[in-house]
């Protein structure tokens, strides 16, 4: 086991240390992201000669045999690359959450990724249901895609790049998918909550440079365009317009984000977001 810290200040890493000496501790000395702080970890396993990578987050459980059923879906299913096992609630293992997301760029769809319901991958036969994208909280990789492919563009910092690797897999001819036998637990948003005002800033720049790498022509400029579509949604129709009905500054604060996201994409300022700007 390989255990990342991106800087940690708050004691983990002295109490991982003394706890689990049998785990390799990698400390980076600062937050490179959700990128390039796995990276680091999957460049390890690679030279210690990993058949295959777990990425794990640390708001996330495993079932015991959770990495079992894994790699026995690896090892039968040798067109498949990349696999997630079936997510649950971290409080409640009993209720199944969404695992997986069709990537579907529709021409008046402003959001290309429809997550997957639980239940409807429960009721499947096939031990591994076809996803087009894996959630990085609990990302299981075949050495060989990490080989092919190239590891996380270190570009995105945190949001998308696992979809940007799913993308690129894809191209070779990799299968994706999620081992419903295959069990963990997850938090929802724990790192930086849902709709946070990071998040959104992510969200959006990353969005643009996920378009921009893995389309081109006419495909791209829908896509931007279908993206300047939402844009003008969440920040008039939303943003603008219930300030000016309930006069609350908070709606004006949640523009901010989205714009400067959209703005730190067209400067390519892309890593990780190095000043606060109020965010």
């Amino acid at each position: 086991m390989i255990v990342i810290d991106n800087g940690s200040t708050d004691g983990s890493e002295e109490d991982i240390r003394s706890r689990y000496s049998w785990v390799t501790f990698l400390q980076n000395g600062e937050n490179l992201g959700y990128a390039e702080g796995n990276n680091r970890g999957i460049r390890r396993a690679l030279a210690d000669s990993a058949d295959y990578i777990f990425i794990l987050n640390n708001d996330t459980k495993v079932f015991s045999d959770c990495i079992s059923r894994l790699v026995s879906a690896a090892e039968n299913n040798s067109s498949f690359g990349i696999f997630g096992p079936l997510a649950f609630d971290y409080d409640d293992e009993t209720k199944v959450l969404e695992s997986g997301f069709k990537l579907e760029w529709h021409p008046v769809k402003r959001y290309p990724f429809t997550p997957f319901e639980g239940d409807e991958i429960l009721t499947q036969n096939a031990e591994i249901f076809s996803v087009d994208v894996v959630q990085g909280d609990a990302f299981f990789v075949r050495r060989k895609v990490f080989e092919y492919v190239g590891l996380f563009d270190p570009q995105f910092f945190l949001m998308h790049e696992e979809s940007d690797l799913c993308i690129r897999a894809k191209k070779y001819g990799v299968k994706i998918g999620i081992v419903k036998s295959a069990k963990f637990q997850r938090m929802i948003s724990g790192t930086f909550g849902r709709g946070s005002n990071l998040s959104q800033y992510y969200a959006y720049r990353n969005i643009l440079l996920l378009i921009r790498k893995n389309t081109q022509g006419k495909e791209r400029r829908q896509r931007f365009f279908n993206q300047f579509r939402k844009l003008k949604w969440d920040l008039w129709d939303h943003c603008m317009m219930n300030f000016f009905k309930t006069k609350d500054v908070s709606y004006l604060r949640k523009a901010k984000p989205m714009i400067l996201g959209c703005l730190d994409y067209f400067l390519g300022r892309f890593g990780r977001l190095e000043r606060s700007n109020g965010i």
